[in-house]
This record gives C-alpha cells, structure tokens and sequence, in this order.
C-alpha cells in the first residue's frame, strides 16, 4: 500500500498538467481514546488515500471521479 501512495504523490507531483494535484493529512477522534490519521494524494480525477489509527489498524481507499 505504501508504494502505490508514494507513486502516486511523485506522479501527481511531478505533472502538475494533470488536472490540480493535492496532497492532503487529516486527523480525526473517533472517541475518548481513539484517533484516526489519513493521508491522501490525487487530483479532481482520482485520490488514493491510506489511513490509521492508533491501535494500529490501517486501510486504504482509491476514489475514482467522472464528470459529465
């Protein structure tokens, strides 16, 4: 999972031209006790973002955008 985030940052990056890149961290509390951190690259045509919490569970989204 690290290695498509890390490809798809230096892509997005490196080629600017291909529709507004963005790099994003997030840090949300879920409760008391628990937090989740998320961090995410893409552009107004996909985003790719991973996220953990602090007990350790990770996971992973890819987000796919179409105008029409």
């Amino acid at each position: 999972m690290r290695v498509i985030v890390i490809s798809a940052v230096s892509l997005l990056l490196t080629a600017p031209s291909i529709a507004n890149p963005y790099v994003r961290f997030d840090s949300t509390g879920v409760s008391e006790n628990e937090r989740v951190y998320t961090f995410s690259a893409g552009n107004s045509n996909l985003e790719i973002g991973v996220g953990i919490n602090n007990t350790g569970q990770t996971s992973g989204n890819i987000i796919g955008r179409r105008r029409f």
